[in-house]
């Protein structure tokens, strides 16, 4: 995107001179500690992470960036993870993969000592929820077979949202 110069004489908000596309502005959840675990087939809230905003303008757009780490069991077939977002009590899964054959998972696996595959997954979601009411995005997982451990032994996860203007 090219840069704008913006007339601003330094009184009330400059936001709304922003061009289309721009970052308005950010919030961030981490995990750290509570450690979680499952053998969930269908999905789960990820304890103490989630993250909330409250849109500047309804038509904005949001970049959800979820960045988890976690264990799994040798006998584990797959990890499936998501973000739901939460208005007003009114959920609603962003990604799409609450059917059993999809999945938002993306990562490598940077371990596998002993039975364990220490995991780092990365996934990036757009959504526009068409709304100036306090959001929540809210990762879930489940697992095909056997168990996941996240914030095991403290390994951090997070997630970053952006509201970009529309």
């Amino acid at each position: 995107m090219a840069l704008t110069k913006l007339n601003f004489s330094g009184q009330g908000s400059i936001i709304g001179s922003l061009p289309s596309g721009a970052v308005i502005q950010t919030a961030e959840g981490t995990k750290t500690v509570n450690n979680g675990s499952t053998s969930s087939r269908t999905f789960i809230d990820m304890l103490n992470l989630s993250v909330s905003i409250t849109p500047t303008f309804a038509n904005s757009k949001f970049k959800i960036m979820l960045q988890t780490n976690h264990q799994m069991q040798y006998s584990t077939r797959y990890t499936f993870m998501t973000v739901f977002r939460d208005i007003d009590g009114t959920e609603t899964d962003i990604s799409g993969t609450t059917t059993l054959s999809n999945t938002s998972f993306s990562g490598s696996y940077v371990n596998y000592s002993n039975g364990i595959n220490t995991m780092t997954a990365v996934s990036h979601y757009i959504d526009t929820p068409n709304t100036t009411s306090t959001i929540i995005y809210k990762p879930r997982i489940r697992v095909s077979y056997g168990y996941v451990f996240y914030g095991y032994n403290n390994m951090l996860s997070s997630i970053q949202v952006e509201e970009i203007k529309g």
